[in-house]
């Protein structure tokens, strides 16, 4: 490698990414107004949500947190247009709850299945095919779910969440 590349590579600057400039704004949120703070915290939980995405698991749980700091914080959110996009995660919840569970229902099944006798044994591996069946039509509906109702909440978080309005009162600090 010559000199003038290594130079080159040393004086280029590296942005953060949207994810990294999220979470340097967490650690600050409690510091911050509480209408900001709610905002840096949303919007964690979105960007969590948009990279567990693939393991449903993962995303229900982001998804759930998201809901609920968007619902205990209704009132400082009340200047954001989240009414429409609550419906999509209402209906993502749906979804992702769906094939959380069914994927739970087969795991156990399949934890209890060498504890039963052979007749039993048989009718259970059937089940858990029938199980596995319903969880990979659950999962194409999860992912369908995630592609239409995360992306339209997202567009919708993205323009409403990062502006936010100081309500205060005249000769009383917001500290």
């Amino acid at each position: 490698m010559s000199t003038e590349s290594l130079d080159e590579t040393h004086h280029t600057e590296v942005a953060p990414s949207h994810a990294q400039m999220i979470e340097q704004l967490l650690h600050d949120a409690p510091h911050r107004p509480a209408p900001e703070g709610v905002r840096i915290v949303a919007l964690w939980w979105i960007e969590h949500l948009r990279e567990t995405r693939e393991s449903h698991a993962d995303a229900y749980l982001a998804l759930r947190g998201l809901r609920s700091t968007l619902r205990e914080n209704r009132e400082l959110l009340s200047d954001a247009p989240l009414k429409r996009g609550m419906r999509h995660l209402q209906e993502l919840d749906s979804a992702l709850d769906a094939v959380c569970t069914a994927a739970a229902e087969r795991a156990w099944l399949e934890s209890e299945a060498d504890m039963l006798l052979p007749d039993a044994a048989a009718e259970a591996q059937e089940l858990s095919d029938l199980l596995e069946d319903e969880h990979q039509q659950l999962e194409r509906r999860a992912a369908t779910a995630l592609r239409k109702h995360f992306d339209a909440f997202d567009q919708i978080a993205q323009s409403a969440l990062p502006h936010f309005t100081v309500h205060g009162t005249v000769g009383v600090s917001l500290n």
